[in-house]
């Protein structure tokens, strides 16, 4: 009964919002000041002269650190291994972070562009700016190398 009521009320609020976005996605803004989200249509060329691909204003573009999402899932979920003894759990744990933040996203009819950022091996820029960058990081988990 619990679980039918709470996805009752997830069911109508998806409803509202959707005909919310019907009615021209009005949003509030950080002050409570209604605001409408302008939507433009792509050019007609569908390039600029640049030859990149020119993107509706309005579609999300979501910036992810996928290295981050894979560490916090690592330690937050218990170790979970496949049948041949592989250890899976960060990498179960990064790919329901993503479905989370995805899926509401397309079920309200956005699109949002996805690039996922994950950290290079080896110093970067960072340690030459600033030498004590991670330093007291230990060193990665022996079963988050396979994964």
């Amino acid at each position: 009964v619990y679980k039918f009521r709470a996805l009752s009320r997830e069911l109508k609020r998806e409803v509202k919002r959707m005909d919310q976005a019907e009615k021209g996605f009005r949003t509030n803004d950080y002050f409570g000041n209604l605001a409408r989200e302008r939507r433009t249509e792509m050019s007609a060329q569908g390039t600029s002269s640049a030859g990149q691909v020119a993107v509706a204003h309005g579609e999300p573009l979501l910036l992810i650190d996928a290295s981050a999402y894979i560490f916090r899932s690592y330690h937050a979920l218990p170790p979970l291994h496949h049948s041949d003894g592989t250890p899976t759990g960060a990498l179960h744990g990064m790919v329901k972070m993503l479905q989370r933040l995805l899926l509401g996203r397309l079920f309200r009819g956005e699109r949002p562009r996805v690039v996922l950022v994950f950290d290079s091996k080896g110093p970067n820029f960072r340690h030459e700016l600033y030498p004590e960058y991670k330093a007291n990081r230990g060193p990665c988990p022996e079963d988050l190398i396979p994964q």
